[in-house]
């Protein structure tokens, strides 16, 4: 006969062989990198010569601050021309209507003439859009850590301008054995060192990824930073105990 005390001394040494098997293989320790939720490298959708730039590294940008602007003259000059064009157009499209009218002129010149004043406001349409295009700006709030280009410079499409990161939503970013990942849950307590402060923090498993990198048999978890964070900025080393 099984006494509730045998009951009792089961249970306990079942409990123990589960924390065992479940923790024994958690690291000491996880090294892991700080990485802004919110990082960009900024750049033109079109080519053309920078005329200004915004602060350089270091700096602190508002959102829709300036970043950097293209020369937009020779576009601004064509608009320019257009108009003209256009409102030769539109008074030639007003006698042409009248003479119409005393059959001295047909309806396909009109049409004709009034093609072509629709086709320069197009263009028009194109040219501002282009001008608006020439302007970057902040897409948030952050940090200039990158600033490879120069004023005067000519860039191209897709060439980067800045980067800016903002250190105010950060999070530890680091490798762990799938063995042990397969231990972590969201809301799991762990402690961040961080050697470049001298500081230790209260993290929290945010995130443990569900795929396993072959190569090194290792699963991506992302630990929460409390904010503010102070004096923690993108890119800082650190390490995660248990």
């Amino acid at each position: 006969m099984i006494t509730p005390f045998l009951y009792l001394a089961s249970a306990l040494l079942a409990a123990l062989l589960f924390c065992q098997t479940s923790f024994a293989a958690l690291p000491a320790e996880v090294p892991v990198a700080i990485e802004s939720r919110q990082q960009v490298v900024l750049s033109m959708g079109r080519a053309g010569m920078l005329v200004e730039l915004g602060p350089d590294v270091g700096a602190e940008l508002r959102q829709g601050a300036l970043v950097a602007r293209l020369d937009t003259r020779e576009l601004e000059l064509q608009i320019e021309r257009n108009n003209v064009q256009i409102a030769y157009l539109g008074k030639l499209a007003k006698t042409t209507a009248g003479l119409v009218g005393q059959g001295l002129k047909t309806p396909d010149e009109l049409a004709r003439t009034r093609s072509e004043q629709g086709v320069l406001e197009a263009e028009n349409r194109i040219l501002r859009r282009q001008i608006e295009t020439a302007r970057l700006v902040a897409p948030f709030s952050g940090s200039v850590v990158e600033r490879p280009a120069r004023r005067h410079q000519w860039v191209e499409a897709g060439m980067p301008i800045a980067e800016l990161v903002d250190n105010t939503q950060l999070r530890a970013v680091g490798d762990v054995p799938a063995e042990a990942a397969a231990a972590l849950k969201p809301g799991a307590p762990a402690r961040l060192m961080l050697p470049d402060l001298g500081r230790e923090l209260a993290v929290q498993v945010e995130a443990v990824s569900r795929k396993v990198e072959v190569r090194s048999n290792t699963v991506r978890v992302i630990w929460s930073l409390p904010r503010p964070s102070a004096g923690i900025v993108h890119g800082m080393k650190g390490v995660v105990l248990p």
